[in-house]
């Protein structure tokens, strides 16, 4: 046998009949050769060479775009396309396509993607016997963005779950799997399946404690080394300076395994189990003096198991900590291992990391001569920053009675705008499948980069917004357009579970449901759109007037994105000659948004349109304008995100006394009113008056300033489809006729309710929610 090259990125190691490793691995690109060298009698013709890879295979969704997308923009793919994809299974293709006679090594999911990627490979003649396919979980994919201008392509790549693990394949089918082959790839992603495949063929892996001696040997001033090993703990070989002759000699493996027997399996806590000073002997490379440490970790309940992402960054955070408060290395590995845990009982690398008051932490917090320590650290760290601490006891953690834990309890409601039974809503508009994808940021054209999680979920402005009237107690029936397809059923059957009617959706036998890839950055809470539409799109004939009419019955409000306005004019102008009050949001300036709007009793805005489409110096002077061309408009709402919303309401009371008020100038005035100290909601309003624009009139109206709710870093965790609850909190307050101060504050905090999880229906809240208890009189 003989190793062609290796291209590194990192150091792996098996251990007796499994596998370990020093870091997770996940996101180096490694590629490793193994040719296995044959006599001259024994080469295949090249037609019949067989070729065996282990690695990666995804599925990838190619979605062409006019220009690479900012953060927090929106934009629309110009052509998309579905094809296979990953590393491994690419080689194979053009291998086999070469003339070779590929066999894979991989895993699937048995799901639509899975099966794909499968019909793929075996289409361009790839042996696909030996992937693994998981009855459950999903399989692997990768959102490429091209973009038309730069020809710059950005992978967005999301692993399949569960991930191919050694133990899934068996000596027998390894063997089966290497007769005859003359070369063996290995892509480097499924590392620790791949050291098994190259351990077959390429003799001499070491184990983790030999490596431990050997980096300790080499690295004369490390006093010690840590490997993390995920669930599985961490071992730890400290370096001794009291080397004495009659010190005791060892095996390091024979150690580790006498050490690992010691574990205390029934205790879900982390522990430590140490060795003695002891010369450690690693046959081939040495001997050093020191002590070995088996860490384990903490045993979390699935249920409490969100997110592993950053545990190892938590784990070396508290190692740091815990150095300099000189803790002993039992407590140290202990501390760290909770520190991590702790971190991966909340979405993200940040979320989850514990202050040092956290309860959890109590026990690992030294009095006496170490805290006196880490105070005069401490004080001298208040003077650099110009922060704040109790000096006396700075890291005295917070004691909480058993008995005090805090609970929210739920809201008695005996009295609130409730809606009568059965009020329905009509929405016509978007509903698609998200695909949200977590990176740790935003990625650079050109960039290849992982998801740190991801997630599959029902999306569009009017099935969000429906969804969350439908929470709030509404009976909402949608129009819109699917495909029939696996995205078409899952939409419909999302929708049918939160009590939308979707008997007015279409299905369209043959066509593509409309998705959007959402991009949320961990840093800095924005997400990043792309949207591929349905096909075929939705026209005037696929809905009749008798169908309509169907529909309209009982409905006490018809809501409209905005998003597709030809079918949206022939259903508005129904609604309107059946006289049902119409809202339509609008996000941008397009064709035949104008004769829809006309229609409207209500607009709903984003912050870029009432600008946009009056072409006004401000957005005060642009409701104005929005209110003199829409004549029929009682009121025009623009959001701004964490900046709250405006709104301007017509009044029919005008007067010849009603004073007379420039609109910049007095939103200027309300804005000086805000009362910055409060973290919830509030609305600011102003008399009836009359608001003059500059250049533009005078609309009689009252004029409101609603702020949105302080939501702390830690909790703020998406940001998607917080306007479509908003909206959906306006089609609630509007049918239980709440006055515009409390409308205003209740939308608010049912989007704020929203951003406190993933996906844009996730967090939406129910009517019986003690948050929204405030707002219902």
């Amino acid at each position: 046998m003989e190793l062609c090259f290796v291209v590194y990125g990192f150091s792996c190691y098996s251990q007796r009949g499994s596998l370990g490793c020093c870091r997770d691995l996940s996101s180096v690109s490694v590629t490793i050769t193994i040719t296995i060298t044959m006599s001259s009698d024994s080469i295949p013709e090249n037609e019949n060479l067989i070729l065996l890879g282990c690695g990666s295979v995804s599925i990838d969704l190619l979605a062409t775009v006019a220009a690479y997308p900012k953060p927090d923009e929106k934009i629309r793919s110009t052509s998309f396309k579905v094809e296979g994809g990953g590393n491994a299974a690419n080689a194979l293709t053009c291998a086999a396509r070469l003339g070779l006679k590929p066999r894979l090594i991989s895993k699937v999911a048995d799901d639509t993607h899975g099966r794909a990627i499968i019909d793929e490979l075996q289409a361009d003649g790839v042996d696909t016997s030996f992937i693994v396919v998981s009855e459950e979980g999903t399989s692997p994919f990768t959102y490429i963005i091209v973009d038309s201008q730069t020809k710059s392509r950005t992978c967005i790549h999301t692993p399949g779950f569960p991930k191919l693990m050694p133990a899934e394949l068996p000596e027998s089918t390894l063997f089966s799997a290497l007769s005859g082959a003359g070369i063996v790839f290995l892509d480097g992603r499924l590392h620790e399946t791949a050291l098994v495949v190259a351990h077959e063929v390429w003799a001499g892996a070491t184990t983790i404690p030999k490596a431990l001696v050997s980096m300790v040997l080499r690295l004369p001033k490390v006093k010690f080394v840590i490997v993390t090993l995920g669930k599985d703990g961490c071992i730890m070989l400290e370096r001794s300076v009291d080397e004495g002759a009659s010190r005791e000699e060892a095996d390091v493996d024979i150690l580790l395994e006498s050490l690992e027997m010691k574990r205390n399996r029934s205790t879900y806590m982390p522990t430590c189990i140490s060795s003695p000073v002891t010369k450690l002997q690693a046959e081939g490379i040495g001997t050093v003096c020191g002590r070995l440490y088996v860490g384990t970790a903490e045993n979390i309940p699935p249920s409490e198991l969100i997110d592993t992402t950053g545990a190892g960054d938590a784990f070396a955070g508290a190692v740091l900590y815990a150095l300099s408060a000189n803790f002993s290395r039992e407590n140290m590995l202990c501390f760290a291992a909770t520190v991590a845990a702790a971190k991966c009982r909340a979405l993200g690398a940040r979320s989850g990391l514990p202050h040092h008051t956290d309860p959890r932490l109590e026990s690992f917090m030294q009095l006496g001569r170490e805290r006196e320590k880490m105070a005069t650290m401490w004080n001298s760290l208040c003077v650099a920053n110009g922060t704040l601490f109790n000096s006396s006891s700075p890291l005295l953690p917070l004691r909480f009675n058993s008995n005090s834990n805090l609970r929210f309890r739920r809201a008695t409601i005996t009295s609130m705008c409730v809606p009568e039974n059965d009020v329905v809503v009509i929405g016509y508009g978007m509903t698609t499948v998200d695909f949200l994808a977590t990176v740790d940021s935003f990625p650079k054209p050109d960039d290849k980069v992982r998801t740190t999680s991801f997630k599959v979920q029902g999306g569009g402005n009017a099935g969000n917004a429906l969804t969350c009237a439908a929470r709030l107690g509404l009976k909402p029936k949608l129009i819109s357009k699917v495909g029939d397809d696996s995205q078409g059923h899952a939409i419909l059957n999302e929708l049918q579970r939160d009590a939308v009617d979707t008997s007015f959706v279409l299905v369209s036998k043959g066509g593509s449901s409309a998705f959007s890839y959402v991009l949320i950055d961990n840093q800095t809470k924005t997400r990043t759109s792309i949207y591929t539409p349905a096909h075929p799109p939705m026209m005037p004939d696929d809905q009749s007037q008798s169908t309509l009419l169907s529909a309209f019955n009982e409905a006490r409000l018809v809501y409209f994105d905005g998003l597709t306005t030809d079918t949206a004019l022939f259903i508005a102008q129904e609604a309107a000659r059946n006289k049902i009050p119409i809202l339509v949001e609008a996000e941008s300036p397009k064709e035949g948004l104008d004769e829809l709007l006309k229609l409207a009793d209500f607009a709903v805005c984003s912050a870029r349109f009432p600008k946009a489409w009056t072409h006004a110096s401000s957005i005060p002077s642009a409701l104005v304008s929005m209110l003199l061309r829409l004549p029929n408009i009682k009121f025009a709402i623009v959001t701004l995100g964490e900046d709250g919303c405006l709104m301007l309401e017509r009044s029919a009371n005008e007067d010849a006394d009603t004073e007379e008020k420039d609109i910049d100038c007095f939103f200027e005035s309300l804005y000086e009113r805000k009362d910055d100290s409060l973290a919830v909601p509030t609305c600011i309003s102003s008399g009836v008056k009359k608001f003059r624009a500059n250049g533009r009139g005078t609309v009689c109206g009252r004029f409101f300033l609603g702020t949105a709710e302080r939501i702390p870093d830690g909790e703020l965790i998406d940001t998607t489809g917080a306007g479509d609850a908003f909206i959906g909190a306006i089609l609630y307050a509007i049918c239980t006729n709440m006055e515009p101060e409390k409308m205003l504050p209740f939308a608010a905090q049912v989007a704020a309710a929203k951003c406190r999880a993933l996906g844009a229906r996730t967090g939406l809240p129910y009517l019986t929610d003690p948050r929204l208890a405030a707002y219902l009189c």
